[in-house]
């Protein structure tokens, strides 16, 4: 995983936790899709067994951890829209649902 999951995770105080990740310079937000991806590599990597995998399920237990953690650190942000993007957006020509379909098939065809 990444470096900033780790980070993340070695500190218990969720306010300490992002602290630690701001002070980094890479500015990485991990994707939900890296957790998804990291719990489906346990599940294929390390086999059940019939009396429970507890190394399985910790680890597990650390990823599920790692993304309350950052999910925590994520709700002190307070992000402002910048004007100049929120005129351009509102000015933007609405596409109806066949518009934007047939948008979108030219810029990237259907297979066949």
């Amino acid at each position: 995983m990444a470096g900033s999951f780790k980070v993340a995770t070695q500190e218990r105080n969720p306010q300490r936790a992002q602290m630690r990740l701001q002070r980094q310079k890479k500015g990485v937000v991990p994707f939900l899709g890296d957790f998804l991806t990291e719990l489906q590599r346990l599940d294929s990597a390390i086999p059940d067994d019939l009396d429970g995998n507890t190394n399985k399920r910790s680890k597990e237990v650390r990823v599920l951890q790692e993304m309350q953690l950052l999910q925590v650190a994520a709700m002190n942000y307070r992000l402002r829209p910048l004007e100049k993007f929120v005129t351009y957006f509102t000015r933007m020509e609405q596409l109806s649902d066949k518009e934007s379909y047939k948008l979108s098939c030219q810029l990237e065809p259907e297979n066949p």
